[in-house]
């Protein structure tokens, strides 16, 4: 809401990603372990300073910073992310849980219990994906937004846990309030080390999805030959 009110850019990705996501659920799991509690204190903490640094960047037109960062570099990063997020959520989709977290024996482990996948929730996840890339054929319509409702609409008329699909379930916001979390001095410290390093991420992401709609644009003007309205 923020950027949408003071942002400039029409490309620069401002909601949450899967590699900031990734990052910030790795930073409270090492500072906090399986602490739930402090695990959201630390995420709000977190969140808090990168915003902050964020708008210090901005203010001082540190845009360019990301320029120091190698495209490969960026690159590897995140395709080897989405990797990791998609062979996942293939074992969260299909109801196994391999006791490793390294990427090669999770999926050797998931691969080994493919007796016991569900297949319900495997054809569930498939006819979505169908779906995402039907929609995307209309760029104005919010394809994920349309998704999201259709599934709401179908846990509403269909028990979903007789077909093993699981659900969110309710959230209860009762014990959510606005204030700074209350962390220790020394906590706040290394959150701010930490923030610096997602901020920098952050600005990768956005510098290399401004790029390439940049280039895909202004590739669709040459196109038309008219930069008339360009």
């Amino acid at each position: 809401m923020v950027y949408g009110l003071l942002g400039t850019s029409r490309f620069a990705v401002v909601s949450a990603t899967s590699s900031s996501a990734a990052v910030l659920a790795a930073i409270t799991v090492s500072m906090a372990g399986g602490d739930l509690a402090q695990r959201l204190l630390l995420a709000a903490g977190l969140v808090i300073l990168s915003g902050f640094f964020l708008v210090l960047a901005g203010l001082a037109r540190l845009g360019g910073i990301t320029e120091f960062i190698a495209k490969p570099v960026l690159r590897g990063f995140t395709f080897g992310l989405a990797i990791t997020i998609i062979l996942k959520q293939v074992a969260s989709v299909a109801g196994v849980h391999p006791t490793h977290g390294d990427l090669p024996r999770f999926t050797y482990e998931m691969i080994q219990e493919v007796s016991v996948w569900n297949v319900n929730g495997l054809i569930a996840a498939l006819v979505v994906l169908l779906l995402l890339f039907a929609i995307s054929r209309w760029k104005n319509v919010p394809g994920p937004l349309v998704v999201i409702v259709l599934g709401i609409v179908l846990a509403h008329g269909v028990d979903l846990h007789d077909y093993g699909i699981g659900q969110v379930g309710a959230i209860d916001l009762a014990g959510v309030s606005f204030d700074i979390p209350d962390l220790p001095r020394t906590e706040w410290l290394r959150l701010g080390e930490l923030a610096l390093a997602l901020v920098l991420i952050l600005y990768a992401e956005s510098y290399g999805v401004v790029g390439f709609n940049s280039w895909r644009l202004i590739a669709l003007c040459h196109g038309q030959g008219d930069n008339s309205n360009c």
